[in-house]
C-alpha cells in the first residue's frame, strides 16, 4: 500500500488521533533511514546524485516520480541548498496535496507556502493579461487545417407571429472533408477530443468554439441548430462586438453590432383613401423607415435587424403588441378613440412649435426677424423657454407618463 492510501485510510479511521497513529505506524528504523536520506539529499552537490537520493526517498515512502507531475518544481529544489532545499520539498508535498511525512513536516514553512502560492497566483493573471492583450502566435506546426462559420438565419417565431428568431448553424471545413454540417453537442464532443484537435483551428476559431460549448452547453437537445432570441441573442453578439461570428451565408459579410439605439416614432400618414395613425423607425443617423422592412426578434431585450446591422429597439411595446403592430403598422384615424387622438394632436403641436423655433433660430438669435409676420412662429419663440426645459431632465430627475401629460397640458392647453 502506497505511504498517501495508508495515511488516507489512519485518517478515515482514527479522525483526529490519525496523525499519532501514523507516527506510530512507521518504525523508528524506517524514519531513521528517510532522515539519513534526506540529510544527505539535503547537502548533496551533485544535481543527478540529488535526484537518485530524492528517488530512494520517494520509495521508502511507497511513492514514485509520477505522483509529483510536472517538472518546473524540481529545478526550485535542486538549486537550494541545505534547509532550504529541504523547505522547497515540503512545499512540493504542499503543493500536490500529498500527506507530509513526519520528518520532513518539521521543515514545512507555511508562511514560505502561502506567499508562494499568492505569488503564482499573481503571475497567473498577469500571464492571463498579457495573453488577452497580447495574443502568442498560433503552435501549429503548419497552417490551420480546419475552421468554423456560423450561419444564421431568421425565421418566424411560429405561424402566427411577425417576430423572428435566428437559427445558428455550425460549419466546420477541412481540406479532406469540405463543409460539414456540426450540432452543438458535435461541438461539445470535439473540445474534449485529444489536443491535437484545437492545434487544427486558427486560435480565434478555436476560442469561438469553446465559448460556444461553455455559454450554450444548456440547450443541447435533439435539434442540429442553435436558436436564439432575446437574451442569448444579446449576449452573442455584445461578446463578439463588430464582428458577430453570424453571418448569413457562407463567406458572406458577418451582421454587425455596435450597441446603437433604435425608436419607433409616432406620425400621421396619407392613405390610398383615408388619413392613417403608423409609425416608423428612426435609425441612430436619422433616416426613417416603415416597419415592414426591419426584422423584429422576439424575446427581451427586442433587437432589431436593419441592413445587416442589429440595434436596441428602445421603448418596445409588449410582445403582443409589437407581433400584430409589425404584420399591419396602419390605423386609421376614424378607427381610433377620441383620447388617442387628443393625445397625438398635442405631441403634434409641441413638435411643430419645437420645429418651428429651431428653423428659424438663426434669424431670431441675430434679430432679423420681426413678430407678426407668421403666428406659429410667434407663439414657438413665446414658449420656446419652457419648451426647452420641458424636453430637458436632470440626472437624478423622474419624469412618469402622467406627469409628463399633465406638464404637456399646462405648456399647450387643450387641442382644438
Amino acid at each position: 500500500m502506497k505511504y498517501d492510501a495508508h495515511a488516507t485510510a489512519l485518517e478515515d479511521a482514527y479522525g483526529m488521533l490519525a496523525d499519532l497513529r501514523r507516527e506510530l505506524s512507521d518504525t523508528r528504523e524506517e524514519v531513521g533511514e528517510r532522515e539519513d536520506l534526506l540529510q544527505m539529499f539535503s547537502t548533496c552537490k551533485d544535481e543527478q546524485r540529488s535526484w537518485l537520493l530524492l528517488e530512494d526517498y520517494f520509495t521508502k515512502l511507497r511513492l514514485s516520480r509520477k505522483d509529483f507531475p510536472g517538472d518546473e518544481w524540481w529545478n526550485d529544489v535542486a538549486k537550494a541548498k541545505g534547509t532550504k532545499r529541504l523547505e522547497a520539498l515540503a512545499v512540493v508535498f504542499l503543493r500536490t496535496g500529498r500527506q507530509m511525512p513526519a520528518e520532513l513536516s518539521r521543515h514545512a514553512n507555511l508562511d514560505r507556502f502561502n506567499e508562494i502560492e499568492e505569488a503564482e497566483r499573481e503571475r497567473a493573471v498577469f500571464t492571463e493579461l498579457e495573453n488577452w492583450m497580447f495574443p502568442p502566435a498560433a503552435n501549429h506546426l503548419d497552417a490551420p487545417r480546419a475552421s468554423i462559420r456560423a450561419v444564421a438565419t431568421p425565421i418566424p417565431e411560429d405561424a402566427d407571429s411577425s417576430l423572428q428568431m435566428l437559427k445558428v448553424e455550425f460549419i466546420v471545413r477541412r481540406p479532406r472533408t469540405g463543409d460539414r454540417k456540426k450540432s452543438l453537442a458535435n461541438l461539445i464532443d470535439l473540445t474534449v477530443r485529444a489536443a491535437h484537435e484545437q492545434e487544427l483551428f486558427p486560435a480565434s476559431d478555436w476560442e469561438f468554439i469553446e465559448w460556444v460549448t461553455e455559454y450554450f452547453a444548456e440547450d443541447v437537445n435533439d435539434e442540429e441548430n442553435l436558436i436564439l432570441t432575446g437574451q442569448k441573442l444579446l449576449q452573442w453578439i455584445a461578446h463578439w462586438g463588430g464582428e458577430s461570428r453570424l453571418q448569413p451565408a457562407l463567406n458572406a459579410p458577418h451582421y454587425g453590432f455596435h450597441g446603437q439605439l433604435v425608436e419607433m416614432v409616432p406620425m400621421l400618414q396619407n392613405g390610398t383613401a383615408e388619413l392613417a395613425f403608423t409609425h416608423m423607425l428612426r435609425m441612430p443617423d436619422g433616416r426613417e423607415l416603415p416597419l415592414t422592412q426591419p426584422l423584429f426578434f422576439a424575446g427581451r431585450p427586442t433587437m432589431v435587424l436593419v441592413e445587416n446591422n442589429f440595434y436596441f429597439l428602445r421603448n418596445s411595446p409588449p410582445v403582443s403588441l409589437l407581433s400584430k403592430w409589425v404584420a399591419n403598422p396602419h390605423a386609421p384615424i376614424n378607427r381610433l378613440s377620441a383620447r388617442f387622438i387628443t393625445e397625438l394632436r398635442r405631441a403634434q403641436r409641441f413638435k411643430q412649435l419645437f420645429s418651428r423655433y429651431q428653423r428659424n433660430r438663426d434669424l431670431i438669435g441675430v434679430g432679423a426677424y420681426s413678430p407678426g409676420h407668421d403666428a406659429q412662429v410667434d407663439q414657438a419663440v413665446q414658449l420656446y423657454p419652457n419648451l426647452e426645459a420641458f424636453v430637458h431632465q436632470a440626472i437624478g430627475e423622474r419624469a412618469g407618463i402622467e406627469d409628463s401629460r399633465d406638464a404637456l397640458t399646462q405648456l399647450l392647453g387643450e387641442p382644438s
